[in-house]
């Protein structure tokens, strides 16, 4: 929609305040300044913005919220987020991975019996992304959690956000 009105992908999120304002429930709401979910402002006006795929590398098994189970498979495999219910069994260590080509590295590059679960982030986390991974936390009973990302300002926003989620799910800091 935002390429096809404004020839730009992300141009209509950055419309979100407005949207917001436009929207709101009230004049109170509308004046107030508040925190948004842009996604939640976007679905007001029918944007819906499909979750990415949470891409995964590791020898455990993947309990669906359908009842199904099954293997990760090799290298990895992508679920929809909100598709995952739980892992089986306990990891020797998660770790989340910034950047697409080194998930593509490490994954393929793997110790299977190693016994690591290996997740993208896709860069920023996004909500759907954040909840399944506490979910797959709080599952697991792993003790080790660890990030591989860019060494810059953004690198370390997301390191903080995916400590702030473990947090949140399990108590671990």
């Amino acid at each position: 929609i935002s390429a096809s009105l404004f020839r730009r992908s992300k141009y209509a999120e950055r419309l979100v305040p407005l949207i917001d304002f436009m929207t709101a429930e009230s004049d109170e709401l509308a004046l107030a300044n508040r925190s948004v979910v842009n996604a939640d402002v976007l679905a007001r006006i029918r944007l819906i913005r499909y979750a990415q795929p949470v891409l995964l590398a590791g020898s455990q098994r993947l309990a669906f919220v359908d009842g199904t189970s099954r293997l990760i498979a090799s290298p990895y495999q992508g679920v929809a987020p909100d598709s995952l219910a739980s892992i089986d069994g306990t990891p020797r260590y998660v770790m989340t991975v910034e950047n697409l080509t080194t998930f593509h590295e490490l994954s393929s590059s793997q110790d299977r019996s190693a016994g690591a679960l290996i997740l993208y982030t896709a860069g920023q986390p996004s909500p759907s992304f954040i909840s399944c991974y506490q979910r797959i936390a709080q599952s697991t009973g792993c003790q080790r959690f660890l990030h591989w990302g860019d060494v810059d300002g953004k690198g370390i926003e997301i390191a903080g956000r995916l400590a702030d989620a473990l947090k949140a799910a399990t108590g671990l800091g």
